[in-house]
């Protein structure tokens, strides 16, 4: 049985990432570093839900510290695992770009509230639009993401709403 790393595995995309690999069958090393950027007990919530699955284990660690990443891939990445097997990373995204602006407005839309905007220049780095190739993830694994921005957004805040009762 294969075993898949997702980072980031207690935030929304990750655990729901980890959650539909678990229903494929496929066991799950899940890693996040539970900072505080929101509600821990939130994502204290998401980790007992996949821990519930013997088929997930979770490791603390914070993919910015070299000396964790190194433990985290000498215990469980695929030197343990399966010798051999390419490392693959994939990002999860909807195949087609989506400019911030227009991420603000969808999101203005779900919540019916206006944002605050300070337009500051662009840092170097920074780019107009960006989106994630979804076809290896898809060839590797069978998974395609299938919701659009507008939607999936509307159902995050509902969800939101409904979890902090806002």
């Amino acid at each position: 049985m294969t075993t898949i790393l997702v980072t980031g595995s207690a935030g929304f995309i990750g655990f729901h990432v980890s959650k539909r690999l678990l229903a494929e069958g496929f066991r799950v090393t899940g890693l996040d570093n539970l900072n505080d950027y929101y509600d821990v007990n939130l994502k204290q919530a998401r980790l007992e839900q996949l821990t519930a699955n013997s088929s997930f284990r979770f490791v603390k660690a914070n993919l910015a510290d070299r000396a964790e990443v190194k433990r985290v891939f000498e215990n469980e990445g695929q030197a343990k695992t399966e010798p051999g097997l390419p490392l693959r990373l994939y990002n999860v995204g909807n195949n087609s770009p989506v400019t911030l602006l227009d991420f603000i407005k969808v999101l203005e839309e779900a919540t019916g509230k206006k944002a605050k905007l300070n337009f500051l220049p662009l840092q170097p780095g920074d780019v107009p639009a960006t989106w994630a190739d979804v076809d290896g993830l898809a060839c590797d694994v069978g998974f395609r993401p299938q919701t659009p921005l507008r939607e999936g957004l509307r159902r995050f805040v509902n969800w939101y709403q409904e979890f902090y009762g806002v």
